[in-house]
């Protein structure tokens, strides 16, 4: 039998496997090498032995002198193809290749395919949209081309790298010095010298990578992945989830027929090909390409979900290109076998990696397919800055996307607690794989929620707040503050100013999270413990979880909150009179297409902080009224929910205000304008089962969720201020503001003050339509569970559902809902089941503040009353 060999040039990276892919088909591999020393990133993974030969070039050779040392050095051997094993080895491929008299790409755009302004000049020749750019090692030239291009950012990068090396977002002339900077005179990572730096405008949409395999100049899609990307104060933004797509989507089709007009515009006729790919408003175009197999990548994991990876079919090719070509022509669009998930971690510190407590619980994960690129234990590791300096990537495969989608918020939040630190004698030890461990500085914010679910905390400075939950000191006067800090006479404490002392505090080191996109800015959740545990309100609510938990109930959550953008400040506010505040947009739009596109970098920021903060949302849009955002916070446990909705509150003002804007979640912030709701969605379940659905029932509504509603509607006036607790509150529950005005439900019917949903089992729930997205999130939960799981132990009578329009329906006087924060306090504190649920003394602190409340506003005059009456009266 005729020996069959190859030749591997630089065979790095992914491209170190191939030898044992080839072998597979009685090929031998001969290791070529295009420079003299092998890449520092690279050196620990490589290993000679796998080689039949290693031909290695003197260090004093150029481009031209390797390419003739080659040749002779493989002179008067057959070899059946040359492949490029990664980055670095593509041009010297495609010269041996050509040379050789083998399948080839050729040399003559062989420098575009590396070369990234290159590249963009050969698409932009065979009328293939490309970026518009500039080359220069001079930032002042670059800076003029930004303006004269009217770009508000643009990208520069290095003209040939990998692995997002260097590239940065700039959008002035300081970000330009600072980025040519740090690129020109630097050596790469695949050992080039950037003489130069690209400048690129900024396509801003969503973001791809494509999997291609050529054959005689054919191009076959091989697998496409949607991927999310982080803002990082140290860098631009890095990628932190991919998402497999299924071959048969129109956005497949789409950047496939794109891809391959990109690939015959660059000549590639052979072999594999990763491309990145942003669609944005006018399609596809090419940000980064390799004519090589991707990188950083586990053949394992896409196996398991594709049947093939990159990997196994590019040796395919190569060793049967007859057998490959029939497959792939006969088999059109790839398929997905199962949904897939690369989830990369993100590092804020930086140390010795001392262990991974965290992976051994990932590795257990039901949907867990493969772990790769971690640090090694022992070794240096780095703040995340690119792909490169990722502590690991976490593979998720599972035929259920939902399923999938949960487990990588426990993945993705492996960064910190799934790596162990030792540095100057210190260790960080977090303990929970499904929390993001302890801040870089060891310095964190804690903070509690008071009755108007305001956050209140400080700085904790040299504690591990992620090892293990602490109680620490914290004043008492927070739950006798209002909200403009006047303490309320006669409150709870019955102290005067100068007697309030300290009260226990457990900071809940499962919480930590980063609220801030600029940087670092980790918080920690905590609740009064000891005597003031009974009027905490995240206290209260984990009372009326264990009622449900003893009826064997477990509850699920999700908030909705609608909130008003303003181009204002701190100081224009009060400066400016109501009438001349600029919100955001102008106009009522709700849903509206065009003004998210206009707002995507805003919309952008708002979605990263989150997935940063581990709020994932299910949904973001404009609302009707000048400026309302509505954000959808995915639905989870019921008291992580409330956690995540306080969070996302404060997180989302403070976010404004760095952004030059103000961000309000009045109930009511003007007559003319709908109230501002946060509607909750709810479902139980019992033994893993949905206990609201019921597949035979009208509107699949369960017996229990009937009486869950039943006790939802009996209380509601009782318990309204837990959820209204505002003056301003009850200017939104008024006829016509989409909002109740009376205890009502229907199926699907927004107008009511509880909607069934009808759905599937995993989807099935009601929304509590009663908050307004002022009510603090544990009271307003803690209202509307506590409120159900009475119906469900007292068995009231659920009223007729409501067909139409509930405020037209159940207009009586006697049906309405509390009409003033006076008469809902008043109820609230003469109520014998508040008391039962929620405890006596919480209902006396509680009542006692919203009193104080109705009394600090209530005697105002307002601009209204002058202008109605002051002339005429």
């Amino acid at each position: 039998m005729k020996e069959r060999n190859c030749v591997i040039v630089d065979a790095y990276s992914t491209g170190r496997y191939l030898p044992e892919q080839f072998k597979r088909y009685g090929i031998g591999t001969v290791h070529v090498m295009s420079a003299a020393q092998i890449p520092p990133i690279f050196q620990a993974h490589f290993d000679a032995n796998l080689y039949d030969e290693v031909i290695r070039p003197s260090e004093r050779m150029g481009y031209d002198d390797i390419v003739e040392y080659h040749l002779q050095a493989l002179h008067g051997r057959e070899f059946e193809f040359v492949i490029a094993g990664c980055e670095s080895g593509v041009e010297l491929a495609d010269s041996l290749s050509e040379r050789l008299g083998l399948p080839s790409n050729g040399t003559a755009l062989s420098a575009a395919r590396r070369d990234k302004a290159r590249l963009s000049c050969a698409l932009t020749y065979a009328g293939v949209r490309s970026i518009r750019q500039v080359v220069s090692d001079n930032a002042v030239e670059i800076a003029s081309w930004k303006r004269e291009a009217n770009f508000d950012e643009i990208v520069i990068k290095p003209l040939n790298s990998t692995g997002t090396e260097d590239v940065f977002f700039c959008t002035t002339d300081a970000d330009i010095q600072r980025a040519l900077s740090a690129i020109v005179g630097k050596t790469n990572r695949v050992g080039a010298l950037n003489r130069f730096a690209l400048g690129q405008e900024k396509i801003n949409g969503q973001q791809y990578t494509v999997n291609a395999i050529s054959i005689h100049g054919n191009a076959f899609v091989t697998e496409a992945w949607t991927y999310d990307t982080v803002p990082i104060e140290r860098a631009s933004s890095v990628c932190s989830l991919e998402r497999l797509l299924d071959g048969s989507e129109p956005i497949v089709q789409e950047l496939s027929d794109y891809l391959e007009r990109a690939l015959q515009a660059l000549q590639i006729a052979e072999g594999p090909a990763h491309a990145e790919i942003i669609v944005d408003h006018r399609g596809p175009v090419l940000v980064d390409f390799g004519a090589r197999l991707q990188g950083t990548m586990s053949a394992k994991a896409r196996t398991m979900a594709l049947g093939h990876n990159h990997m196994t079919l590019t040796a395919w090719c190569y060793a049967d290109p007859k057998g490959f070509g029939e497959y792939m022509r006969l088999r059109g669009p790839y398929k997905r076998q199962a949904h897939a998930l690369c989830v990369s971690l993100i590092s804020d510190m930086g140390g010795v990696v001392a262990g991974y407590p965290g992976l051994e619980a990932i590795r257990k994960l039901p949907s867990f397919a493969d772990a790769i690129a971690f640090v090694p234990i022992g070794q240096e590791l780095v703040p995340t800055i690119d792909l490169a300096s990722t502590p690991g990537i976490v593979y998720l495969v599972n035929s259920d996307l939902t399923t999938l989608e949960n487990l990588s918020q426990v993945a993705s939040n492996a960064d910190g607690p799934g790596v162990r630190f030792s540095d100057a004698g210190s260790r960080l030890m977090p303990t929970d794989p499904r929390f993001t461990g302890a801040n870089p500085a060891r310095a964190a914010m804690v903070g509690v929620s008071d009755f108007d679910g305001v956050l209140r905390g400080k700085h904790v400075l040299g504690e591990d707040l992620s090892d293990g939950d602490k109680v620490i000191k914290f004043s008492e006067a927070v739950l006798a503050w209002d909200c403009t800090d006047r303490v309320i006479p006669a409150s709870f404490t019955q102290k005067p100013l100068s007697a309030f002392g300290d009260a226990d505090l457990r900071i809940l080191s499962g919480t930590g999270r980063s609220v801030s996109h600029l940087g670092s800015q980790y918080l920690y959740l905590a609740e009064f413990t000891g005597a003031h545990e009974n009027i905490c309100p995240r206290g209260v609510l984990r009372k009326v979880l264990r009622r449900a938990a003893d009826h064997g109930y477990d509850c699920t959550a999700g908030f909705e909150f609608e909130f008003i953008l303003f181009k204002e400040n701190a100081d224009t506010i009060e400066e400016k009179p109501f009438g001349e505040w600029a919100p955001l947009t102008r106009g009522p739009f709700g849903y509206s297409i065009a003004r998210s596109i206009a707002q995507h970098e805003l919309f952008g920021e708002i979605l990263a902080l989150c997935e940063k903060a581990r709020i994932p949302l299910s949904g973001l849009h404009f609302e009707t009224g000048p400026g309302v955002v509505e954000a959808s916070l995915r639905h989870c446990d019921a008291l992580e929910a409330a956690d995540r909705a306080t969070i996302f509150k404060s997180m989302i003002r403070a976010w404004a205000q760095t952004r030059g804007m103000m961000a309000t979640f009045m109930a009511k912030v003007s007559e003319k304008w709908p109230g501002q709701s946060g509607h909750i969605h709810i479902s139980m379940s019992s033994d893993s089962q949905n206990a609201f659905y019921d597949g035979d029932a009208f509107g699949n509504v369960s017996d229990l969720m009937r009486q869950f509603i039943a006790g939802q509607l009996e209380y509601m006036n009782e318990f309204c201020v837990l959820a209204a607790p505002n003056f301003n509150s009850y200017k939104r529950l008024v006829p016509g503001s989409w909002a109740p005005i009376c205890p009502s439900w229907g199926v699907d019917n927004r107008s009511c003050a509880v909607r069934a949903i009808p759905g599937e089992p995993s989807a099935h729930r009601l929304e509590y339509r009663l908050p307004g997205a002022d009510a603090n999130p544990y009271l307003a939960l803690a209202c509307a569970i506590g409120s159900g799981i009475l119906g469900v132990e007292t068995g009231p009578a659920l009223p007729a559902s409501i067909v139409g329009d509930a405020s037209v329906e159940m207009c009586r006087p006697s049906a309405r809902l509390p009409q003033s924060l006076s008469e809902a306090t008043s109820r609230f504190a003469e109520s014998a089941a508040a008391s039962d649920v929620f405890g006596e003394r919480f209902v006396g602190a509680f009542s006692c503040s919203r009193h104080w409340e109705w009394q600090a506003v209530q005697h105002r005059v307002t601009d209204f009353e002058r202008r109605r009456y002051f002339e005429i009266i």
